[in-house]
């Protein structure tokens, strides 16, 4: 092809620069072809082969751990210690939640290294390397055992992955589970599907967006529960079976069978006494039908969204930020501190002392005063109620 004018094709490399009336544009002709959003990512076949080499340590320290699938390697998001996270075109070496270093496919083809612990962290992860480092010396070093597969690492990582088991989140919406899994893993899917009747499969943030909008849409107004709501689902999954969390036939978290099993007992009374302590509030209010009632002032005790927990709520529906839940034979009372922490408060000997401190607080005389005054308003919006406070009688004709 011949170019008309001043203008000029130079090609060097993989790149193409035109110079037109003096002035020189470096440009990647394919990039322009299909358009920056389209491109995934460059491929090197240097970098392929550092993709199975990194995929091989994440593996081996996976099965170290106690993982089962011979296929996927477990998922050590969260862990405190070194792992590695590998990708289409870059695999980033951790240390708990900072990333320490790369590896990613060059422009020419081959491996870029780069060590990103001065920026991140303070520290180089392979200190004993200058800058320009062969690429090939620090992989070397993680295949051969160096960092991830340190004994100390691996050791911490038994302590912090529940023995090479992943925890797997659900919502279960009325008959219906919906989870966020790693499409790669099929037989993960398999095993979710034979434990749940009717299944969907979604990303993390569409089930965070639905779970917002019902939020919304339903709670912070008071009234009636909906007759469906959103309930947390665990499972534990060891790349071969996913097992219930209740199912666990072995020490979990130091604790043997029969302490695990007697937590869940106390937990399971817990959470029926603070339903029933919440129906005595209803009671003392006046709330008339069958399903609970969300006030919007006083404080009442809530079980719905987890079955671990008991929470506290108020302001029609909303969790207040304290909750009971048990721990090796004894209650504990939590106040949320942050996002996703929260500190131990109070501890009862029982389940006998925690439920009167929750009647303590769910039928002290102004709570009850507040809820009162909440099932009135709720009355009085929906056209039902008198200047006097509703006799038995009227309450019974009252429907949610």
């Amino acid at each position: 092809m011949i170019l008309p004018g001043p203008v000029r094709e130079q090609v060097k490399s993989n790149h193409i620069v035109v110079m037109e009336n003096d002035s020189k544009v470096s440009v990647e002709p394919i990039d322009g072809f299909l358009g920056g959003e389209s491109v995934s990512g460059r491929y090197g076949i240097a970098y392929d082969r550092a993709f199975a080499y990194l995929r091989d340590v994440r593996m081996r320290m996976s099965r170290a751990v106690g993982w089962r699938s011979e296929t996927v390697p477990f998922d050590f998001e969260g862990f405190s210690g070194w792992h590695v996270e590998t990708g289409p075109d870059r695999s980033v070496l951790y240390r708990g939640d900072v990333a320490m270093a790369s590896f990613s496919a060059g422009a020419d083809g081959g491996l870029v290294f780069e060590d990103l612990g001065p920026a991140n962290a303070g520290e180089r992860a392979f200190p004993a390397y200058p800058d320009d480092v062969n690429p090939w010396y620090p992989l070397a070093d993680l295949m051969n055992g160096g960092l991830c597969l340190e004994p100390g690492n691996i050791a911490l990582a038994r302590s912090e992955c529940h023995g090479g088991r992943e925890l797997i989140y659900g919502t279960r919406f009325g008959d219906a589970c919906v989870f966020c899994v790693d499409p790669d893993d099929a037989n993960l899917r398999a095993r979710l599907a034979d434990l749940e009747v009717n299944i969907r499969f979604a990303l993390a943030d569409d089930v965070d967006r639905a779970f917002d909008s019902w939020y919304g849409r339903t709670i912070a107004r008071g009234g009636y529960e909906p007759l469906f709501s959103p309930v947390a689902v665990l499972y534990f999954y060891d790349g071969r079976d996913v097992l219930r969390e209740r199912d666990l036939c072995e020490e979990i978290d130091g604790l043997s069978l029969d302490r695990w099993e007697e937590d869940w007992r106390m937990l399971d009374e817990l959470r029926r006494e603070g339903n029933n302590v919440r129906s005595e509030l209803e009671r003392e209010a006046g709330v008339a039908g069958r399903r609970h009632f969300r006030f919007t002032e006083a404080v009442y005790p809530f079980t719905g969204f987890r079955d671990d927990v008991l929470f506290f709520a108020t302001a029609g529906g909303r969790l207040s930020g304290d909750f009971m839940t048990v721990s090796a034979g004894r209650v504990g009372l939590y106040r949320t501190v942050g996002e996703g922490r929260s500190a131990l408060r109070v501890t009862y000997p029982d389940v006998a002392a925690a439920v009167r401190a929750v009647r303590g607080v769910c039928l002290d005389r102004r709570n009850v005063g507040l809820a009162r005054g909440d099932y009135r308003r709720y009355l009085e919006s929906r056209g039902k109620a008198s200047r006097r406070e509703p006799d038995a009688a009227r309450v019974a004709r009252v429907k949610p």
